[in-house]
């Protein structure tokens, strides 16, 4: 999940997960706010998180400790955000 989709970085970002994913011969879900929004971004980790993905990497719109939602996901046994 990038901190904002449309920023150039995570554009660049998204080709290179793309491709990593055609690869792997993975599914890759991309998504995340349009700018630097926290709430948002533990929104759409709920939401993966109730799909069950078997990962979930972000780039977190602030610092700190992680958000409540990537402390459950990671004491349910999937990998870590």
């Amino acid at each position: 999940m990038p901190k904002a989709k449309g920023d150039p970085y995570f554009v660049s970002c998204r080709a290179g997960a793309e491709e990593a994913a055609r690869e792997l011969d993975v599914d890759l879900v991309w998504d995340g706010p349009t700018g630097l929004d926290a709430a948002k971004q533990n929104e759409l980790v709920e939401n993966w998180i109730t799909r069950k993905v078997d990962a979930i990497a972000r780039a977190p719109s602030r610092t700190g400790p992680a958000s409540p939602p990537c402390c459950a996901r990671r004491v349910n046994g999937a990998s870590a955000c």
